[in-house]
C-alpha cells in the first residue's frame, strides 16, 4: 500500500471511531503488522481508500517453514499450526533437514519464520542463521538455541513425578529413557535430582533403549535381570507406556500384577482416534496451549535487539488415576 499525493489528511482518530477500532490497530495495518486480523484489515484498507489516503498494493505474505521429522506427535500438532495459519494468509513451506538437508536450505533462505517441530540439534539452529541471518526460529517441545522455545515446563514435570512416586512410597525406579531424545533427558534430570534429594538412598534405573532391541525389548530384557525388582516404571514420554502395557503388561497381567507404572502426558494427545487408552497417572499439559504461545509467537515477533533466546513454559500438572500403588 502506498500514500497518495496531494491529499488531505485523514484523521485517523475519527477514522478508528468510525470503524469501532482503536488507533493502534490503525496503525498497526498501516504498518502491516502481521497480527491485525485479516476481516480488519480489509475493512481499515477499505476505508482509508474511500478516504482516498492509499492505493492498494498487495503486500508480500510472509513465509514460514515447518520443519517436520518421522514423529507422528509432531507431525499432529504442526499440521494443525499450519492450518491456522492459512487461515491468516501466511504461506507455508513443509521440510524434513534430516531427510533432504538441500532442500530445507533453500527454503530457509528466502522464509521469514522457522518452525522447528523436528527436535532440532543446536547447530542445525545456527547453520539456518548463518544462510539467511533475518530468519525468526521457534522450536517446539525442546531447548535449542533457536529465538523462541516452547515446552511444557520439563524440570516441574519431573519434579512432580518424584513427588508423587516418593509419596506412594516407592524407592526402587526403572525409568524408560533415550539419551539421544533431549525432552525425555531433561525430565529424567530433574526427576532424578528431586527424588534423590527426597530419598538419598532410593534406587533409580535408567534403562537406556537397545539399539534392535525396541522399548519393549529392552524393557523386558532389564526385568528379567534386574535384581530385586523396581516397583514402578516411570515413563518420561507417555506414549510409550500405552504401548508397553498394550504390548506386555495386557499379554500376562499376571506376572506384572505388583508393577507400578507412571506416565506422561494425557493420553489423546498421544492416540486421539484410539478408544481403547489405558490411564496412568501421570505428568500432563494442555496441549492446546502450547499451539496458542506458538501462534502467538508467530504473529507477534518479538523486539530482540541482541538476540537473546525466549523460553516459555506450559503449565505443568499431576494427574492421579490409580495406577501408582500404596506401598507399604
Amino acid at each position: 500500500m502506498e500514500p497518495r499525493q496531494g491529499i488531505n489528511k485523514v484523521n485517523f482518530r475519527e477514522l478508528a471511531r468510525e470503524l469501532d477500532i482503536s488507533v493502534m490497530t490503525l496503525y498497526r495495518v498501516l504498518n502491516n503488522v502481521p497480527s491485525v486480523r485479516p476481516e480488519t484489515r480489509r475493512r481499515v484498507i477499505d476505508a482509508l481508500n474511500r478516504h482516498g489516503f492509499y492505493a492498494l498494493r498487495q503486500t508480500r505474505r510472509i513465509r514460514v517453514i515447518f520443519d517436520f521429522s518421522e514423529n507422528q506427535y509432531q507431525q499432529h500438532y504442526g499440521m494443525q499450526l499450519m492450518q491456522r495459519l492459512s487461515s491468516r494468509d501466511y504461506s507455508c513451506v513443509i521440510t524434513d533437514h534430516r531427510k533432504n538437508l538441500s532442500r530445507f536450505q533453500d527454503a530457509a533462505a528466502e522464509s521469514d519464520i522457522l518452525v522447528f517441530c523436528s527436535i532440532p540439534e543446536t547447530s542445525t539452529v545456527e547453520a539456518v542463521r548463518r544462510i539467511n541471518p533475518e530468519i525468526y526460529t521457534i522450536c517446539l517441545w525442546t531447548r535449542c538455541g533457536a529465538d523462541i522455545t516452547i515446552s511444557s515446563d520439563n524440570t516441574l514435570g519431573g519434579e512432580l513425578a518424584a513427588e508423587h512416586l516418593h509419596k506412594m512410597g516407592h524407592r526402587h525406579v526403572a525409568v524408560n529413557l533415550a539419551l539421544a531424545h533431549p525432552t525425555r533427558l531433561e525430565r529424567y534430570q530433574s526427576f532424578y535430582g528431586r527424588m534423590k534429594v527426597l530419598d538419598p538412598g532410593c534406587r533409580i534405573d535408567p534403562v537406556e533403549e537397545e539399539p534392535g532391541a525396541g522399548m519393549c525389548g529392552t524393557l523386558l530384557r532389564y526385568l528379567e535381570s534386574a535384581a530385586p525388582q523396581p516397583t514402578v516404571l516411570f515413563f518420561p514420554a507417555g506414549g510409550f507406556a500405552q504401548v508397553f502395557y498394550e504390548e506386555v503388561i495386557a499379554r500376562d497381567p499376571e506376572r506384572f500384577k505388583d508393577l507400578s507404572i507412571m506416565s506422561y502426558d494425557r493420553p489423546c494427545d498421544f492416540w486421539p482416534l484410539h478408544e481403547r487408552v489405558h490411564e496412568f497417572d501421570r505428568i500432563e499439559f494442555r496441549s492446546e496451549d502450547l499451539l496458542n504461545w506458538t501462534e502467538y509467537y508467530i504473529i507477534n515477533r518479538p523486539m530482540m535487539e541482541k538476540r537473546t533466546p525466549i523460553h516459555t513454559c506450559i503449565r505443568t500438572t499431576l494427574k492421579v488415576v490409580g495406577s501408582v500403588r500404596k506401598m507399604n
